[in-house]
C-alpha cells in the first residue's frame, strides 16, 4: 500500500462510508482524489482484492465501496 491507497481510504472514512448502505460511488470519490477514472478505478480493485474496502448496494450509475474493518485498523495505525 502507498499513500493514495491511504488517501482513498481516508476518503471513505470522511465521507462515512463504513457500511453497504452508505457505500458511495468512484464518482463521489473523485470529488475529492486528484486521479484519472481509471486509476481510481485500479485501486479500489487493489484494495478489494487486498480485503481493505468491499462493494456496497449498487446505484443506477454503478458499484459502491465502502471501508471495512479491516481498511479502518490500517488507517488507524498509519495514522498514528
Amino acid at each position: 500500500m502507498d499513500k493514495m491507497d491511504f488517501a482513498i481510504l481516508d476518503v471513505l472514512i470522511n465521507n462515512k462510508s463504513t457500511t453497504k448502505i452508505s457505500a458511495i460511488s468512484l464518482k463521489t470519490m473523485l470529488v475529492d482524489l486528484d486521479i484519472p477514472y481509471g486509476t481510481l478505478y485500479r485501486r479500489i480493485a487493489g484494495l478489494l482484492a487486498d480485503g481493505y474496502t468491499e462493494k456496497g448496494i449498487m446505484e443506477s450509475s454503478g458499484n459502491t465501496y465502502f471501508i471495512n474493518s479491516k481498511g479502518k485498523k490500517i488507517l488507524e495505525e498509519v495514522m498514528r
